[in-house]
C-alpha cells in the first residue's frame, strides 16, 4: 500500500499536462520535468527497497519481498524501477548461492532493452566465470561490451575470459580499457596485476599492486604477491598480517 501511495503521489507530481507538453520551448522545463521524474523514481525506489525486508512471509525474506516490490511497481506503471529491482532481486540470489534462479532472471534481461540486456550479460558473465564456463563468460561479456562500451565491470569480465583462456595480450588492452572507465577500478587493476605476471612484466605488476594498495590499504592478495615480487618492505607488511 505504501508504494502504491508513494507511486501515486510521485506519479501526480511527475506528469506532464497537455499545457505544458505543448507550452515547453526551452531546455530549463524540460531540465525541471526531467529532475521531477527523478525525483518520482527516487521516491518510489526507496520506498520499495525500505518496505521489502519486512514483508515476506518465508526463510528468504528478502526475496520473498522483492518478488512484492517487483509486482506492486508494475502496477504502478513504474515497468523500468521494476526491471531495476529484478537485477536486484538477481543479485540477491548469486549472494546467496542460488544460481538458477539468478540464472532465469537475468536471461529474461536479453528480451528487454540494451540498457537492461547489458547489465543481464554483465552479471550473467560473472557467473559463467565463477562455473568456469569460459564460452558462457566470453558470450556474454562481449555481449555486454558490445551493448554498452562504457561499463567497467563487463570490461573486467571480457578481460577475465580472456585471462582463463591463456590470451594475456587481450586480457592486458581490457583491463586498461576498463581502467580509461573508471580509473579506481580494484578489480581492473588487481586482475591487471596478475595479466602482468603471467607476461613476466614484473616492474609493471609491482606498480598496480601498489596502486591497488593505495586504494584499499592491506589488500591481501595485493601484499601477497607484492611480498613476492617487490620490495622487501612489503614482506614485513604481509608477515604481519598472519600473525
Amino acid at each position: 500500500r505504501h508504494i502504491r501511495k508513494t507511486a501515486a503521489a510521485a506519479t501526480a507530481a511527475a506528469d506532464e499536462t497537455e499545457d505544458e507538453r505543448e507550452g515547453r520551448k526551452d531546455d530549463d522545463l524540460g531540465a525541471e520535468l526531467a529532475r521531477r521524474r527523478k525525483v518520482a523514481d527516487d521516491l518510489v525506489m526507496n520506498a520499495a527497497r525500505l518496505v521489502a525486508p519486512i514483508v515476506g512471509s518465508s526463510e528468504d525474506t528478502l526475496a520473498n519481498g522483492l518478488h512484492w516490490a517487483i509486482e506492486t511497481v508494475k502496477d504502478a506503471e513504474y515497468h523500468h524501477l521494476a526491471c531495476i529491482l529484478e537485477n536486484e532481486l538477481a543479485v540477491h540470489h548469486l549472494r546467496n548461492k542460488n544460481v538458477d534462479q539468478a540464472t532465469k532472471i537475468l536471461k529474461a534481461f536479453e528480451r528487454k532493452d540494451q540498457d537492461l540486456m547489458a547489465t543481464g550479460s554483465t552479471n550473467l558473465s560473472f557467473l559463467c566465470l565463477l562455473e568456469r564456463d569460459l564460452d558462457g563468460a566470453m558470450h556474454q561479456a562481449s555481449l555486454a561490451v558490445t551493448s554498452n562500451r562504457y561499463d567497467a565491470k563487463a570490461l573486467v569480465n571480457l578481460g577475465c575470459s580472456y585471462y582463463m583462456q591463456q590470451d594475456f595480450g587481450r586480457a592486458r588492452d581490457c583491463f586498461h580499457e576498463a581502467l580509461t572507465v573508471e580509473a579506481g577500478c580494484v578489480q581492473a587493476l588487481y586482475n591487471l596485476g596478475l595479466t602482468n605476471l603471467e607476461l613476466q612484466d614484473f616492474d609493471a605488476a609491482v606498480q598496480v599492486f601498489e596502486r591497488v594498495l593505495q586504494l584499499v590499504p592491506n589488500h591481501p592478495e595485493a601484499l601477497y604477491w607484492l611480498s613476492r615480487i617487490g620490495p622487501e618492505k612489503y614482506a614485513v607488511i604481509f608477515q604481519s598480517l598472519l600473525y
